[in-house]
């Protein structure tokens, strides 16, 4: 029953962007700025003031003369500006160590994003000779401003990652860091990036990964990019291929293929030429992720999911598992062109490019000739087929479309008279039946034809030949459709459908790598050549979007940097992921490319492990050291996961401009901004043991990511050692934040570790069931399967238990629901369903409850926010999905700590509305607002399981992030 999970509207009033931030204090300190461009950006310090101090400063705009003295009432002052302007000519002339920040400035000039932070050497005074604290920060470049206010919040303690900010615990036995304190002034010199472009390539195709990514979710990924001072997300598509519809297929809906034919003047894709395309979801059977409703998930994890087939994005009931027809197709490239269109603008916003692309060479959909009406005028004869085939001419050895009837219209367009249907999917044609041996006809009856399951299409070189009739004229040959006419649809339809897009890159296969193409192979000769045809499409239609290659490999062998010698300067960056899922060093022929930019892309997980944790900081950066050594100008992170995955990705972005970062000092910040100080040096001692290579490994790929295998490592207990030194870590940590953080990291690792121990269950359980199979009566098998296999299995499903209480602990973002996806709907149905039926029919009689996975759930409450936006577009409606999960019915008892919550929020959010009464021009507005927010509305409205939710949000909204942004 799905009743726990809703989505909410909550309508943003109409700013340019808006933070979300709560509200309180007095005056004592103000942010100056210099021009409405830094608006924001003055406001997100104001924000970090806030959430490490507890006191909201004034924002002052200040872009005429002598602004200084409008900070005459303060005592401390932000000025943030630009250098060379009046505000910054002002301020340092007004201090004794002005040269020093003239030159600074000057060393900022031309760089991309270059900032740097220092307090004035002199401090000024008023009228009134008070002494008046100031300090000074200095942006070059469109975002140079927004980037040093986030280096600002770095120094007042706040670490930035892909799923959210980890700010101060407010909490903690001490309070806000900063209290009432004068702000922790210290230089800091970002003058340049060791790479200008720096960011994320999140990779499409689980669902751990941007497959159930929203355009909230990407959003919010790529405002946490520019607080991480990031400014690239690109994103991959695997090839068209052909297949029947509806069918799930493996069609992604990111870039779609076709010819500007195909289009309809706005650039929306014309029914007849959508394709079948999904992305992955609960249902879709694909890499190995079995179709399993989410009402069967068990240990009550069903109740997180509104729907059987469950995807957020752009997929619909109506494309879940896949599009039911091809209208329902052309939607879902339109509502996903739209997704990454208002995600992409947002990054404008905030200095973030957007990428897309598609492999080379490029596939796409062949126009077939009309079908002419044919029938079928002799019986098939069955026919024994050669390597060198019995009839003289190919069709097609791979189609879904055939039947007999299809192979007879397309041997009639090619002016023959006898046509033969194979293997369910080949059609072959000829003049005369063949001169071959003839089989018993039942040796062409094994397999379907893959057009019309009615019929009969041969066999594995068992071939049905027969002559046919075709009514009417033969049609005119189809349009000869050119790699180059795909790539004018593709670069028309992204001009006018995701016209906020910034690149375009071409990715060489994964086949490149574990086939060790060669360029003396002509897949890589008509690779150049599409290349080619992707350049021209591009300088004809759009010259302004920049283009790269990416792929497996930097290119083939023997010198992998042959694209740096055969194409023309136009492109923009030559990069790849590193090989072997980033087990390989930086490729060193990166060294060679001189002629293009050049970017790498380190793993920051690898999928073969993705149902596990991973850590890979250490890694990161020395395949950042590598990269900087082989002048590369861009490095970028490919990853599925976001919260797991955010040591990693926030070293890298920490690296980029801190180049002496090691991993050791890494671990420790983090560790002191997640946990606190009390426990910072053992839980980095921890997890620097466990760092890259020093990680178990628990599972494998196995027809697909993250598999759990039946294997036992007899040694588990010293290697998940570690698990219990960081659990006792948890009766010392300072503050409910910080021990929030830690019990996510306590349970994540001991979900690892109940793998670990569920797979030797697993091995223990097919030994005894295997036993129990060889049993040389059905009484001697009901035995051995009462004595060994029963016993075996419950232990099996005991561990099973361990290991998802603590996965379902760990739930906080799409990402982990994807992991559990994966573990349930793969791991499991193979360990776990499949293996009821037998042991059953051992037993003769149905598995008692102890022996099969629970449905209900045993933990404690938890509410689970899968995206904390902070930051909103102009006008934008954002949808907040809060998913439930809970042992019994929400009571006022078990929930006291959210309504306790809810009314701290709700003072906040009324001293919010009445700060804004004050100084705003719709001060009826936020007067009214302060007035219909009150206490109560907490006790009617945090029963979550009463139908009130709606209400507590709207009474919250205000301060959506500061409950929600440290969930119980």
């Amino acid at each position: 029953m799905h009743m726990t999970s809703l989505l909410l509207p909550v309508l943003v009033p109409a700013l340019v962007l808006t933070e979300i931030v709560a509200v309180d204090g007095a005056q004592q300190r103000a942010i100056v700025y210099g021009s409405s461009s830094d608006s924001f950006a003055a406001r997100e310090i104001r924000r970090y003031v806030y959430k490490t101090s507890g006191s909201l400063p004034d924002v002052i705009e200040c872009s005429e003369k002598n602004c200084l003295q409008k900070t005459q009432d303060y005592e401390e002052i932000v000025v943030l500006t630009a250098p060379a302007t009046s505000l910054f000519n002002e301020i340092v002339g007004a201090i004794e160590d002005g040269e020093q920040h003239q030159a600074r400035a000057r060393a900022l000039d031309g760089s991309l994003g270059g900032h740097y932070i220092a307090p004035v050497k002199k401090n000024r005074q008023d009228s009134r000779s008070r002494t008046i604290s100031t300090g000074i920060v200095v942006g070059s470049g469109k975002f140079g401003r927004l980037y040093a206010a986030y280096s600002f919040a770095e120094m007042l303690g706040v670490y930035f990652e892909p799923s959210g900010d980890v700010l101060p615990d407010p909490t903690q036995r001490a309070g806000l860091p900063l209290g009432s304190g004068a702000l922790p002034w210290r230089h800091i010199d970002n003058s340049v990036p060791d790479f200008d472009y720096r960011g994320l390539q999140p990779f499409h195709d689980f669902p751990e990964g941007p497959d159930w990514w929203n355009t909230q979710h990407y959003k919010h990924i790529i405002t946490q990019l520019s607080k991480m001072k990031s400014n690239f997300i690109g994103l991959h598509t695997y090839p068209y291929k052909k297949e029947p519809v509806p069918t799930t297929g493996t069609n992604e809906p990111t870039v779609w293929v076709g010819t500007v034919d195909d289009l309809l003047p706005d650039g929306s894709v014309r029914d007849s030429a959508a394709y079948p395309t999904s992305y992955a979801n609960t249902i879709r059977n694909e890499w190995g992720y079995m179709p399993l409703a989410t009402s069967n998930y068990s240990w009550g994890t069903a109740q997180l999911f509104e729907t059987d087939c469950w995807a957020p994005g752009p997929t619909t009931p109506d494309s879940c598992p896949a599009p039911v027809n091809a209208s329902a197709a052309a939607a879902l490239f339109e509502r996903t062109a739209a997704m990454f269109n208002a995600s992409f603008q947002h990054g404008d916003k905030v200095g973030v490019d957007s990428c897309l692309g598609t492999e080379t060479p490029l596939s796409f959909p062949v126009q077939s000739p009309p079908v002419v009406p044919c029938t079928v005028t002799t019986k098939p004869v069955c026919y024994q087929d050669a390597t060198t085939r019995i009839l003289p001419f190919t069709v097609t050895i791979s189609s879904p479309d055939n039947s007999l009837e299809w192979c007879a219209s397309q041997c009639f367009d090619n002016n023959y008279t006898v046509a033969g249907v194979e293997y369910a999917q080949a059609c072959f044609c000829g003049n005369a039946l063949p001169n071959a041996k003839v089989l018993d006809p039942s040796a062409c009856n094994t397999m379907a034809c893959s057009g019309n399951a009615t019929e009969k299409c041969g066999g594995s070189y068992t071939l049905y030949a027969y002559e046919f009739q075709c009514q009417g004229p033969r049609p005119a040959p189809a349009k000869n459709v050119t790699a180059r006419d795909v790539y004018d649809g593709i670069f028309t339809r992204l001009l006018k459908k995701v016209p906020s897009l910034d690149w375009y890159w071409v990715w060489t296969p994964e086949g490149w790598e574990w086939g060790k193409m060669n360029s003396d192979n002509p897949t890589f000769t008509a690779a150049v050549n599409d290349l080619a045809d992707a350049m021209a499409a591009r300088d004809a239609i759009n010259p302004n979007l920049k283009m790269a290659t990416n792929g497996w490999v930097v290119g083939p062998l023997p010198d992998r940097s042959i694209f740096d010698k055969v194409l023309p300067p136009s492109w923009d960056a030559i990069t790849s992921i590193d090989m072997q899922t980033g087990h390989n060093p930086v490729d060193p022929s990166y060294v060679n490319v001189t002629r293009h930019k050049k970017w790498v892309i380190p793993w920051m997980e690898d999928d073969p492990d993705l149902s596990a944790p991973q850590l890979w900081v250490n890694r990161t950066l020395e395949h950042m050291e590598d990269a900087k050594k082989y002048g590369c100008s861009g490095l970028l992170g490919i990853h599925w996961r976001t919260k797991s995955t955010g040591p990693q990705i926030s070293a890298m972005s920490q690296k980029s401009w801190t180049p002496e970062l090691t991993s050791q000092q890494f671990w420790y910040n983090w560790a002191n901004a997640s946990f606190g100080s009390e426990v910072a040096g053992a839980a980095a001692a921890v997890f620097e043991s466990i760092d890259s290579f020093l990680m178990p490994t628990v599972v494998s790929w196995s027809g697909g990511p993250g598999s759990i295998s039946a294997t036992c490592d007899p040694k588990r207990a010293t290697k998940f050692a570690f698990v219990d030194t960081l659990q006792s870590l948890e009766r010392t940590v300072n503050g409910d934040v910080h021990a929030a953080r830690l019990h996510y990291w306590v349970k994540l690792f001991e979900y690892m570790r109940g793998i670990a121990d569920f797979s030797c269950a697993y091995l223990d359980f097919n030994t005894a069931l295997a036993k129990a199979q060889a049993g040389a009566t059905p009484a001697a098998k009901q035995q051995l399967a009462e004595t060994l296999a029963l016993p075996a299995r419950i232990a099996m499903i005991a561990n099973a238990t361990v290991l998802i209480t603590a996965l379902q602990q760990t739930l906080s973002d799409v990402g982990g629901l994807g992991t559990y996806m994966n573990v349930e709907s793969r791991s499991f149905i193979h360990a776990i369903q499949e293996q009821t039926a037998p042991l059953s029919a051992l037993l003769q009689k149905p598995l008692p409850p102890a022996a099969l996975p629970p449905t209900t759930y045993s933990g404690p409450a938890r509410m689970v926010v899968p995206t904390l936006r902070s930051t909103l577009d102009r006008g934008e409606v954002f949808h907040l999905r809060v998913m439930v999960l809970s042992a019994q019915p929400c009571s006022q008892g078990s929930l006291a700590r959210w309504q306790r919550d809810c009314h701290r929020t709700v003072v906040d959010a009324r001293r919010c509305f009445l700060y804004a009464a004050q100084r705003s021009r719709l001060r009826s507005l936020f007067t009214s607002l302060a007035q219909a927010t009150h206490a109560e509305c907490c006790h009617n409205s945090v029963i979550l399981c009463c139908n009130l939710l709606q209400s507590w949000i709207d009474c919250c909204s205000t301060v959506v992030e500061s409950v929600l942004g440290a969930p119980p």
